[in-house]
Order: structure tokens, then sequence, then C-alpha cells
């Protein structure tokens, strides 16, 4: 399964000791695979994620992941049946919602899931890239990946505590991402760390000799505070024989551009990113925060997991089942968009996807929903 999943998603088939590496960060017993006469021919893996919801508190979720059919296969009702798995085995495991990042963005709408978070795509050329103010570059360091992994768990942890909609990778899945170099990979991954433990950025260069032109993909970057993403942006932005800069998965709230001289410089294109659903609709309301005590009456339909479906009323902070009308009426997955604030209830009420019953219920939803921080999840599952 683990080479099936790798060859699905990259082309390439890995070495078996790359699937011994896979294997090692691997949950077995929440692994699926549906066999066709003894073949393989569709896949999915539940991760648990803490995830971190507006407020600061962490959620168990599941993270649905390595799903694949085979083109000879679909249209069977595969990933229907494994995902019905899925769920059902994470509301028994105490699981509030699921999370996903879709490789097709036609599939999961009708099981519930709503684009909760947007990513952006960066592009930066080099000799566009000088910021307005200096900024402090002393004190950056090269690190040995293969024996940093701890180190960039402890600040990744510190960088994400508060950041509505990410999750929290594991000890293994660090010493994994920073291992040897996997067959077909563009190019060894560098890691450059702050004296004061503050930040990181790891990144991919690709150089083409003879011309000696190159570009740099950021594909991490965490900072503690302003001086250190300064610092590590402006060190990616002078690296030698480099003429782009390329960030793809950051957040729709990036400060980048506001480093920058020319604010233009910097070039960005938005994609959805984490896709949520609410596995126990009542209870994962109740465990974020709002950003005041006004009351909300909204409808859910949710015919994936029937048992959301009713009304509920949040007042005070709280939220309970009611029988009062609602003013806001929604399928799940517009719930899903929603829950981390991210998405304003408005915005699909123009798209014609929420129901507006009474005037003003939208703009008093966001504004209970609404976060202090731009939902963004740096770790793709």
């Amino acid at each position: 399964m683990a080479a099936r999943v790798a060859t699905t998603f990259s082309g390439v088939r890995p070495s078996d000791e790359e699937v011994e590496a896979r294997l090692r960060v691997w949950e077995p017993d929440r692994t699926l695979g549906a066999f066709d006469d003894g073949s393989l021919v569709a896949t999915a893996a539940t991760i648990p994620l803490p995830l971190t919801l507006p407020g600061g508190r962490r959620v168990p979720a599941a993270g649905i992941s390595r799903v694949t059919v085979l083109p000879t296969h679909r249209r069977r009702g595969l990933l229907t049946e494994m995902l019905r798995r899925q769920i059902d085995e994470a509301r028994e495991q105490g699981e509030l919602v699921a999370g996903l990042f879709a490789s097709e963005g036609g599939i999961y709408g009708r099981f519930g899931f709503g684009v909760a978070t947007l990513e952006a795509d960066l592009r930066v050329a080099r000799g566009r890239s000088a910021f307005r103010e200096e900024v402090d570059v002393a004190g950056l360091r090269l690190v040995d990946r293969s024996e940093a992994a701890g180190l960039l768990q402890r600040i990744a942890a510190k960088a994400v505590a508060g950041q509505p909609g990410a999750v929290e990778r594991s000890s293994a899945w660090w010493r994994f991402a920073q291992g040897p170099r996997r067959r077909g990979a563009a190019a060894d991954l560098e890691v450059v760390v702050r004296a004061e433990d503050d930040g990181f950025v790891a990144y991919q260069r690709q150089i083409e000799p003879p011309a000696w032109r190159g570009s740099l993909e950021v594909v991490l970057l965490l900072a503690l505070n302003p001086a250190a993403y300064g610092a590590l942006w402006r060190y990616c932005l002078d690296v030698d024989l480099i003429d782009d800069v390329l960030a793809p998965r950051r957040s729709a709230d990036e400060t980048l551009r506001f480093l920058l001289a020319d604010p233009r410089a910097m070039e960005c294109s938005l994609g959805d990113g984490l896709w949520l659903r609410l596995i126990d609709a009542e209870a994962a309301l109740n465990a974020r925060t709002y950003a005041d005590d006004g009351r909300i009456v909204i409808g859910v339909r949710d015919t994936f997991c029937p048992w959301n479906t009713g009304t509920y009323a949040i007042e005070g902070g709280r939220c309970r089942r009611t029988d009062a009308d609602p003013s806001l009426v929604m399928p799940a997955d517009a719930l899903g968009a929603c829950y981390l604030g991210g998405i304003r209830f408005s915005t699909l009420v123009r798209a014609g996807v929420v129901t507006e019953r009474r005037p003003g219920a939208a703009e008093r939803a966001d504004g209970l929903f609404r976060s202090a921080e731009v939902p963004w999840c740096p770790f793709h599952f």
C-alpha cells in the first residue's frame, strides 16, 4: 500500500528503503485497503491530528489521507464506502472534526467537507526583492537536517500553537521529513535556523548550469516573531545564483508583501487549502471560542452524517440544540467551511449556498465566528 500511494501521487515508485521509512509514520490500525481478487485497488488512511481552533484550543481531529482508487475501479462506490468507515470510526474515537487536502476539488463537498482555509502560492523575483527597511540577518546558521528534527519540531510547536487550522505533527513524522532525500526529489532539503531558535526555513534549490540560473522553493518557514520572520525571508531572497524565490501553500494573510519596498514584487495566487467537516457538530461548535457573546441560531442539513442534522443556538460562547427557528440554514460543507472563521457566512449567502432567513443574520454569524488570526495549516497530510 505504501508503494501504491507513493506511486499514485508522485509517478515514481519508491525504493524499499523509502517504503520502510513511510511505514514508520503510518497508523496500520486506521489504514484501509479495498481488494479485488487479491489485488489492492483502493486505499485510504486516517491520521490522528490535534487541530488548533480559534481561541487556541486543540481538539482531536481525523486527518483523511492517502486516498486512491485505481482508474479501473472508479465509480463503484469504493471512496464512499471507505469514507463512511473512516468517519464512523473517527466518531467512535471521539474526534470532533475531519480534515483533508483535496487532490481533486470536485469530490469531497458531497461528503460534507468545505474549504476552510485558503493558501497562497508566492513568487518573488530576486531582482525586485529589496526590503523597505534593513533587517538583521546575523546569527542564521545552516544545520544538518538529519539531526535537527527535534529542534524544528519544538520551534514549530510554538509557532503554530495559536494558529487556527494548524495541526500538530508527531515526532516520528519530523524524523521522516528530515530523513534522506527520496528518489525523484528535485533537490536536497536545506535548513537554516536562527541562533535564538525562534524560527527556521527549510528550502530546496534548483540551479541550471552553465547559465547558472536557479530558483529557490521555500518548503516551510515558521517564525515566532517579526525579527525572525524578516531575517529568514531576507536570507532566502539573498541566496546566490537564485533568480526567483517560490513559496507554495503559504497563509492567505502572508505579511511578506509589506516588508518589500515594492509590494507588487510578490506575485500571489490563491487556492483551496484545508477542507473540514464536523463529525459531532454540537461538540465541535462548543469546542471553539467566539468573538463575542451574541446569539445566532443556525440550521444544518447533513446527509452523510445525519446525526448532525438539526438546529443549533450559539449564545454566550456556548452551543446547544434548539427548537427555535433558524436565522441561517446551510449544508454541512458550508458549516465546515465557516467553522474556523476564515470563510464568511455572508460570502456563502451571496453564493446561494447558505440561506439567510432573517436580515442581518449572516453578518452576526460572521462577527461571532471571526478569528483573530487568518486560518492556515502549514502541514499538508
